[in-house]
């Protein structure tokens, strides 16, 4: 069956304006090695900093978007120069594939942030590649497909800048040094959701921002307060002044903050594990208030047959999905570890549910 892409039936599910048609896909992000796995065709080689790479590497990730059946292609966005020790180490050895958040820490204290190259007012936007990157997408993009940018958040960012550990310690030491952190980023964040929301052609602003983890949140509830909350309360904002919609994602037991995301104003949350916080527990606590985007726990979807998968996904789709407002699609990404047949099985239990 050949797959036609509708973002405005995503649309209606995300915004719960009305109970969509079919219960689309929701896949916020890509790994270039399940694409790779999916469409049987290598990743092209960054960088995409010229149309022709771009292009290469566009017409892929639209082809898996369109195989695994989703009404948008996801674009993550790079904006303004941050480099971090963390990335050297990654190239210098050979794209080694995980690097844990205590590595070779860039920011280790106040001097170090003083003396780190911040981009200035004026630089705090989109890079070239960014914008060529979107230009390209909107020539590409199959009719009915819609388009979803997303970028790193706050307390991501600031746990990569100075490795979990070393942030730690500053939270005893220099915790005025956190919230001028916390305030840079969200105002570059800022900076890069209000230009691209300009571009009539997105739809959906994503931030993904891990607060937590499966014991609860990663910080206390009143730092993420402090931190995160009233900048996201500002991007959301930029999205639905402009059109838009805002979707954000954490993994982990984020029960805690659970309030004040919906009080943020997002629209939708993305991402769920059954040994933290389940997509049917999250549903049946706030699902009149907030969309609920996929769930369907990736650590299941690797473990179990085809048969025992598909009776789990009509559990979930038998609470989550009646009266709409509710994506499928995985608990957290479409890792590469997840067998292609249990995948694709998800979707037909989502097709054959309506």
């Amino acid at each position: 069956m050949t797959f036609t892409p509708n973002v405005e039936i995503l649309l209606d599910a995300i915004t719960r304006r009305k109970i969509p048609e079919r219960i689309p896909n929701y896949e916020p992000y890509y790994n270039e090695k399940t694409v790779t796995k999916v469409i049987g065709k290598p990743f092209p080689e960054g960088p995409y900093t010229t149309k022709e790479a771009c292009r290469n590497m566009i017409r892929l990730v639209i082809e898996y978007y369109l195989t695994i059946r989703s009404d948008i292609i996801s674009i993550m966005l790079n904006g303004p120069s941050l480099p971090m020790k963390r990335e050297e180490e990654r190239t210098d050895k050979e794209k080694r594939d995980y690097l844990t958040q205590r590595d070779i820490p860039t920011i280790f204290n106040r001097a170090d942030y003083n003396n780190y190259p911040w981009p200035k007012e004026g630089e705090m936007k989109l890079s070239d590649a960014d914008r060529l990157m979107l230009e390209t997408v909107r020539e590409m993009v199959p009719q009915g497909m819609g388009i979803m940018v997303s970028r790193s958040g706050i307390f991501e960012m600031m746990n990569y800048m100075t490795g979990y550990e070393n942030f730690c310690y500053l939270l005893k030491d220099d915790p005025g040094l956190l919230d001028e952190f916390a305030n840079r980023f969200g105002e570059i964040n800022l900076k890069i959701f209000a230009e691209v929301a300009q571009y009539d052609f997105v739809n959906i602003l994503h931030m993904g921002d891990d607060i937590a983890y499966r014991g609860g949140t990663l910080v206390s509830p009143e730092l993420l307060r402090k931190w995160l909350f009233p900048w996201m309360k500002k991007y959301t904002g930029i999205a639905h002044k402009n059109g838009k919609v805002f979707t954000y994602h954490s993994d982990g037991n984020f029960k805690a903050v659970a309030e004040d995301i919906i009080q943020s104003g997002v629209d939708g949350k993305q991402a769920f594990e059954e040994v933290s916080y389940s997509v049917i527990d999250f549903k049946k606590d706030y699902g009149d208030r907030i969309s609920v985007l996929g769930g369907i726990d990736v650590d299941l979807m690797a473990r179990l047959s085809e048969k025992e998968l598909r009776r789990y996904v009509r559990k979930v789709l038998e609470i989550c999905a009646p009266g709409g407002g509710y994506t499928v699609g995985s608990g957290n990404t479409f890792a590469t570890y997840i067998p292609i047949e249990n995948y694709m099985a998800m979707l037909d239990e989502a097709e054959a549910f309506m």
